[in-house]
């Protein structure tokens, strides 16, 4: 016969909840991991949009030259290049977290 245990937990019951909680955490840590890695591929597809809006702005008011150029924010290369084909167009590029290519771009009227 099993003997109830007054002081504390069988080892039954320890053993079951260690399971229970290792089943959650690995199932949720691989989700909590790539939610950290998209919300940081967001801010970068901000910062991009952001320099691609500052690009044009500084044509737009004729201080800037359309020229290829590299700048760095946040500890992450986007490389600023424009068409030579279609003078209007900028684009930048750079890598996010899962170390993947990323490209947005923008038009100019000039």
């Amino acid at each position: 016969m099993l003997r109830k245990c007054e002081r504390g937990f069988s080892l039954l019951e320890v053993l079951v909840s260690f399971s229970v909680w290792l089943l959650l955490f690995t199932t949720l840590i691989p989700s909590f991991v790539l939610v950290k890695q998209e919300r940081a591929n967001i801010l970068f597809v901000n910062t991009a949009n952001q320099l691609i809006f500052e690009e044009l702005m500084a044509i737009k008011n004729n201080s800037g030259v359309k020229e290829n150029k590299t700048v760095s924010r946040n500890g992450i290369s986007y490389t600023l290049e424009w068409s030579a084909v279609d003078e209007t167009k900028v684009c930048v590029r750079w890598e996010d977290k899962r170390k993947r290519p990323e490209e947005r771009c923008g038009y100019t009227n000039q």
